[in-house]
């Protein structure tokens, strides 16, 4: 008889990296989810078959994270099932504070306990942390860090990409960038590099942060074009046809786009840290860059041609991170602790 697994998540209102590792694990395992906000017009469509349970947050604010998940509705409900995964930072590991069934949290974005309400927070995170049974890391640039947060040994699963859906076209002369339009991502570097380049780059965001949005509008030039909210076939076509994917967000935890760019038979440029220099083999499946960005950046790209980039080498990559290894790996940490 399969377990009978929850999930609990924060809140399900963009299409993101965390988001589809939660999608794929509750499809394969028949998971319930149980979240705040919960907003099946702005996630992955798949969510629409799934059972989600919510409880809107009264205002969008930190302190509301924390009052919601520190009594979290639906800990009657939890109480019934066999292993509970939590996912992702600080709030969804308060249900920890409560009796519950053994509980996975499977980090995909790590809290800053560096500043603001989370420093205050963080004698509560320690203690919450060991009351987990298990964490585990979405690359080893994550689990590094929370080792070193918590002073215990991690697991480490990559999230999943399914490589099957990508396809690989003939390339056309333009480049594509595809990530949320944050500060974070800093495609401002982009922006810049493409200001001295003859090629025409394409930005897709799947949500924005509205001023750095405007500022980087202002500024592009108009060999820059950007799309938002594309769906899934637009952005596979997208994939399938670029020359090679772009990435500069800083010390990105892992990042699905390489990935995604290699099952597409296209290599990816990125800067050289975090999760990046896990996936991507320099010269191989893509070129990492060091600093400076916007310098180094247009170099890359000026001698793109320059390297040969075989796309059955990038295909094989790209499976070594497929969702099918994904949901292996979860069923033996699942299995581990459902014999202890």
């Amino acid at each position: 008889m399969s377990p009978k697994i929850a999930i609990v998540t924060r809140m399900l209102t963009v299409k993101g990296g965390a988001e589809l590792s939660i999608l794929e694990l509750a499809k394969n395992f028949n998971c319930d989810i149980f979240t705040t906000n919960f907003n099946p017009n702005s996630v992955f469509k798949e969510f629409s078959k799934l059972n989600v349970y919510s409880s809107p947050l009264l205002w969008k604010r930190n302190v509301s994270l924390f009052l919601k998940f520190i009594n979290f509705p639906f800990i009657k409900e939890l109480c019934e099932y066999d292993l509970i995964i939590t996912s992702s930072g600080f709030y969804p590991k308060l249900i920890a504070l409560h009796r519950l069934p053994p509980i996975i949290h499977y980090e995909q974005s790590p809290t800053n306990f560096k500043c603001g309400l989370a420093c205050l927070l963080s004698p509560l995170d320690l203690y919450v942390t060991k009351r987990i049974k298990r964490l585990v890391a979405n690359s080893e640039n994550t689990r590094l860090k929370l080792e070193k947060r918590y002073g215990i040994s991690c697991d480490k699963i990559y999230p999943p990409v399914n490589v099957r859906k990508f396809k690989n076209k003939p390339s056309e002369d333009f480049f594509l960038s595809v990530q949320r339009i944050t500060p974070d991502k800093r495609v401002d570097i982009q922006i810049e590099a493409f200001k001295r380049l003859p090629y025409k780059l394409i930005i897709v965001g799947g949500s924005y942060n509205k001023e750095y949005f405007n500022e980087l509008k202002k500024g592009a030039p108009r060999s820059v074009e950007f799309r938002i909210n594309v769906n899934e076939e637009e952005l596979i076509d997208l994939y399938a046809r670029c020359k090679a994917t772009i990435q500069t967000s800083k010390d990105e935890h892992f990042g699905l786009v390489p990935v995604e760019s290699m099952a597409s038979g296209k290599p990816c440029i990125a800067v050289n840290e975090g999760g990046f220099r896990e996936t991507i083999i320099h010269g191989k499946t893509g070129i990492l860059i060091n600093e400076p960005y916007v310098e180094n950046l247009i170099n890359a790209i000026d001698k793109f041609d320059e390297y040969y980039f075989d796309k059955k080498v990038l295909r094989k990559r790209a499976y070594e991170f497929s969702s099918d290894r994904f949901i292996e790996n979860f069923k033996r940490v699942f299995n581990k602790i459902l014999g202890e």
